[in-house]
């Protein structure tokens, strides 16, 4: 879902690292830290989309 927003706004989705729980992307300009999990809780889920949305670049 991620990578489509980002393909849909012309910025680039690229993985910075593995962290120990963690992966962290590049999301145009912003950093995002995205859990490792199974599964993650549905208000964290919609808070990492809500901060992609949110970011400045290609808007």
């Amino acid at each position: 879902m991620l990578r489509q927003r980002a393909a849909r706004r012309g910025v680039p989705f690229v993985l910075l690292r593995h962290g120990g729980r963690h992966d962290v992307f590049l999301f145009g300009s912003e950093r995002i830290e995205i859990p490792r999990h199974r599964e993650i809780r549905e208000m964290l889920a919609r808070s990492i989309i809500r901060s992609c949305d949110d970011g400045k670049d290609g808007s």
